[in-house]
This record gives structure tokens, C-alpha cells and sequence, in this order.
């Protein structure tokens, strides 16, 4: 699927790509749903990728404020608001492991076995660009992940960063900071499309 994905609760935007659902799980209470999904590439040696990854969370209820305290030391913080005044959270960037084998959940344990049947190569961290929103009726909590060893271009498809710098090196400290400061830069142009798709 590529541009959104559609829930109970309203449109998920997505980046640039194809981006398959790989994980899902609906409690009993039917309060919210959580979903992985993933970006799968192929690299110079034509084996499968994981280029991309987002988790997502919906529910017709959550509160924000706590979690946007904890994470004000992020490599990135700012808080967001959308369109309506009544949306309130926030933006937080970090690096994270992509591995989630020990954590609990029926969608992460379904994710987990979906990318080991098909062999899928998982880099050991990616930038993740999280979002927790609500409004009065509902809320999300969406992290965007990225491989920062990839070019820009690749990094995130369909997407020009403002300023364009080589590639030297996957795996160099300046490669390493030019992809968080693109990943911000995404991230912060994205918040309208995500808000106004979700929310309005």
C-alpha cells in the first residue's frame, strides 16, 4: 500500500514507498488497534531489507501529556498541534533498535515471525520519528522508521531533502547526522498531512 492507511479511527499518511502490513491486534475492548508495518527493499547482494518501519497505535481515548514529558531529551523534541486546537502532543526523534521480539503484543509477535519467514534483514537501529497526538475523541501514536545508512533519497522515497550533500559513507558520522537532520526536517513537513488526514 502506498500514501495512507485506513483504520477504524481515521487515514494514517504514509511516506514515500510501498509499505506492507506485516503485524495487527484489536483488543477485546475494542478501544484501540495496533499495527506494524514495513517497508521491505532488496540490498547490493539482492537480499530482503527492512527499509522501513512503523509502529501505530489508535484509540478512542489516551492521554499525551506523560508521555511527551518523558521524551523532551530526544535527539529531537517539539511539540505539535494541527489545524484543530483541540489536537495537542508532540514530536520526538530517536534512535532505537528495531528488534521487539521481547516486547508484549500479538501485533509485534505476528511482525516478528512475518520478517524471520521471509529472511528479512533488519539493520540493528533506525531513526525513529514518533508522533503522539489526540484530540477529544481520539488519539494516535505513529513511529516512523528509517534507515539512516541509506541515502537520503532512499532513506525516505519521494522525498528531497532541502539541502542535497554527497554520500560518502553508509556508515559515517557525518552521513549518520546529514539523515537525522533530514529526518527532522521530513518530520516537521509531515505533521500538517498526518494531523489534518487523521484528525479532520
Amino acid at each position: 500500500m502506498s500514501d495512507q492507511f485506513d483504520t477504524a479511527s481515521g487515514a494514517v499518511a504514509l511516506p514515500g514507498g510501498e509499505w506492507t502490513l506485516i503485524g495487527e491486534d484489536s483488543p477485546e475492548n475494542d478501544t484501540s488497534e495496533q499495527f506494524v508495518l514495513a517497508r521491505i527493499g532488496k540490498d547490493q547482494d539482492d537480499n530482503s531489507h527492512l527499509d522501513g518501519l512503523i509502529f501505530l497505535t489508535v484509540s478512542t481515548k489516551s492521554s499525551v501529556t506523560d508521555w511527551c514529558e518523558r521524551n523532551k531529551d530526544a535527539l529531537h523534541f517539539a511539540p505539535v498541534s494541527g489545524t484543530d486546537a483541540n489536537v495537542k502532543g508532540c514530536l520526538a526523534i530517536n534512535e532505537l533498535i528495531t528488534r521487539f521480539d521481547n516486547l508484549r503484543g500479538q501485533h509485534l509477535s505476528i511482525a516478528t515471525q512475518t520478517l524471520d519467514q521471509s529472511n528479512v534483514i533488519r539493520p540493528d537501529t533506525m531513526y525513529f520519528a514518533t508522533f503522539r497526538l489526540a484530540n477529544d475523541s481520539k488519539a494516535i501514536s505513529v513511529s516512523y522508521g528509517f534507515d539512516f545508512r541509506q541515502r537520503a533519497n532512499a532513506m525516505i522515497p519521494d522525498y528531497a531533502p532541502a539541502q542535497s550533500v554527497p554520500f560518502q559513507s553508509a556508515h559515517s558520522d557525518e552521513a549518520r547526522e546529514r539523515n537525522l537532520e533530514t529526518v527532522i526536517e521530513w518530520a516537521r513537513a509531515y505533521e500538517a498531512s498526518l494531523t489534518s488526514r487523521f484528525f479532520d
